[in-house]
């Protein structure tokens, strides 16, 4: 049987684990759980303890999707160059080392 010292320290690496996992604060989260195992609890006891939090928090968060949503500019008309449009329609880039180009770069 455990000591009251060790049942103390489990308690208050439960208590760690819980403020971690509702902090979001994963490092903290590995190493309350390495703390744990190192203690002899046993890995379905603290996923368990883990899950429990996990649905606690889920019910305190407000229903439905409070997320603000990322707005898109309304889209303008299609470009020449979205409807198959030839490149000499759009307008023809050119490498500069092309008759009436200069030095190999791309010119319009």
């Amino acid at each position: 049987m455990p000591s009251v010292a060790t049942a103390l320290d489990v308690a208050r690496l439960y208590d760690e684990l819980r403020y971690c996992v509702r902090a979001n604060d994963q490092e903290g989260v590995k190493r309350v759980f390495n703390e744990l195992v190192r203690a002899r609890r046993p890995v379905a006891e603290i996923l368990a303890e883990v899950k429990s939090i996990s649905k606690e928090r889920e019910k305190s968060e407000p229903e439905g999707d409070v997320s603000p949503r990322r707005e898109w500019p309304p889209r303008s008309a299609p470009s020449d160059a979205e409807h198959g449009t030839p490149p000499a329609a759009v307008g023809y880039l050119r490498r500069r080392d092309e008759p009436g180009s200069r030095n190999g770069s791309l010119v319009a």
